[in-house]
């Protein structure tokens, strides 16, 4: 039987200075819209669903850019030392203000090929399961997008900063559930990434 309510808190991490790419991967444009709108437009569609945004290096380029001003943003000084700072800085606003939501959910902006689908297949599946782990496959590995149950928020705010989601994934592989997403492999981490997916790259008007 399907839930009535379900609560879920989707968490995009934003905070990357995208050093490989050399330009901000949040304002790089796909189809005319950029990628970090792109996101926040999939989880917008989510029902019962609310999103944060976790900011850090860029933000004076990327917060004017946001197309959703309304959504509450965080900010993450210690963006610097890895993924796992954002993972804990938006795990803890909502352990602090909305303890009692069922599950988070944790987005990337640069795999480009997530799916309104794809997100709804992964709540139906946390629903009928109740796992504490919900996860993507792909590359014969799982990662993000990734579910964690509110059992494990506490478990989210002690992630080393240096870690990502995939350590909390492979910690509890015995109660993951697994959602297909080959194209999970694919992300904008270079710039002959991005060319060959038709990304165009941000640049800086100010710069010379």
């Amino acid at each position: 039987m399907i839930k009535k309510h379900f609560s879920l808190g989707t968490i995009i991490l934003a905070a990357g200075a995208s050093v490989r790419l050399g330009s901000p991967k949040q304002l790089a444009r796909l189809e005319g819209e950029t990628l970090l709108n792109r996101t926040i437009e999939l989880a917008s569609q989510l029902p019962e669903s609310q999103t944060v945004v976790v900011l850090g290096a860029h933000q004076e380029l990327i917060r004017p850019s946001i197309r959703y001003q309304q959504l509450t943003f965080i900010d993450n000084p210690a963006w610097v030392q890895g993924m796992g700072s954002s993972i804990v800085h938006g795990a803890a606003y909502y352990y602090e203000h909305y303890p009692d939501t069922e599950y988070l959910l944790f987005l990337l902006c640069d795999q480009i090929y997530v799916s309104v689908e794809l997100l709804n297949e992964m709540r139906d599946t946390a629903i009928r399961t109740n796992a504490p782990v919900i996860a993507c496959s792909y590359a014969n590995s799982l990662g993000v997008p990734a579910m964690f149950h509110r059992s494990l928020f506490r478990d989210l705010l002690k992630l080393p900063y240096a870690a990502g989601a995939k350590k909390l994934i492979m910690q509890y592989l015995n109660d993951c559930v697994a959602v297909p997403f080959p194209q999970g492999k694919i992300d904008i981490d270079t710039t002959e990434e991005a060319l060959r997916r038709g990304v165009e790259l941000f640049k800086n008007k100010a710069e010379k």
